[in-house]
């Protein structure tokens, strides 16, 4: 099998040291990119042949569902979702939306390797870990990114203090189906109340105080 070429997709300089020193014996890649947004692994992808993806998914200008969705749609590229959340929930929704893995920060030196190797093969990767979590006990941290994108959108404006008419005017939808999506996006994320919900968007850099 020719040497590939691996993009690793991570903000923390650190921690894409820490992926290069785990696979760096495993001689898979041949060449190793770096990227810390949105903006930059699109702007690389234009450039360079990349046959593997390392995707942390909250990235500063967006979270990385964004990149999965459009490169599963345009590059069908081999994306494993790398991340602090350990989430039953989450780790099967990216692969619904296109990832071929998923697993924890925390097992990057145990999993890496069997995960890229599953890939490669044309399966997919699971973390154990996130497979034997409770679902009640997932975060609404890590349930935001399960989100569709029209709610996340929603989900800004009701934190930014808009109004369901307010919302209603912007979407171009009636105010009844905003009260409806209001009422799924504080249930999907086991919200009591809007206090909490500003509470995560200020959590997730979604707004500023």
């Amino acid at each position: 099998m020719h040497k590939l070429n691996l993009l690793i997709v991570d903000d923390h300089p650190l921690f894409r040291k820490g992926i290069i020193s785990v696979i760096k014996d495993a001689l898979i890649f041949e060449k190793i990119f770096e990227a810390s947004t949105i903006k930059e692994v699109f702007d690389l992808l234009k450039k360079e042949k990349i046959d593997f993806i390392t995707l942390d998914l909250n990235l500063p200008d967006g979270d990385g569902i964004n990149i999965i969705e459009k490169i599963d749609y345009e590059q069908n590229i081999p994306i494993l979702v790398i991340t602090t959340y350990n989430s039953q929930i989450l780790s099967r929704d990216v692969l619904k939306k296109g990832a071929k893995g998923y697993i924890a920060k925390e097992n990057i030196s145990d999993n890496l390797i069997d995960a890229i190797n599953a890939i490669l093969r044309g399966g997919n990767y699971l973390d154990a870990t996130a497979e034997m979590l409770d679902k009640n006990s997932e975060s609404s941290t890590e349930l935001y990114f399960t989100l569709t994108k029209a709610e996340k959108a929603i989900f800004k404006m009701i934190a930014e203090g808009k109004t369901s008419k307010e919302i209603a005017f912007d979407t171009g939808r009636s105010v009844k189906t905003i009260e409806n999506q209001r009422g799924a996006i504080m249930k999907k994320l086991n919200l009591k109340n809007e206090t909490e919900l500003v509470k995560l968007a200020l959590k997730l850099d979604i707004i500023d105080l």
